[in-house]
């Protein structure tokens, strides 16, 4: 396989993974109560999922 085709199959199968495991993890958060709240000393104004670095383990781990 050509190693330019191999680089586009695995960004590709990255990207569609981050869009699967994206929505999962964000409700799961939610569903969990892993959530920043809104504060005065936050910018965000609505309740914010704090679970993103488990989307990237999840994908990180399903490399190896």
């Amino acid at each position: 396989m050509n190693a330019v085709v191999g680089i586009v199959v695995i960004l590709g199968t990255s990207f569609l993974a981050a869009l699967l495991f994206t929505p999962l993890v964000r409700t799961l958060a939610f569903r969990c109560g892993v959530v920043a709240h809104p504060m005065s000393d936050r910018w965000h104004d609505r309740p914010t999922a704090l679970l993103g670095g488990l989307g990237l383990l999840a994908l990180l781990r399903r490399r190896r």
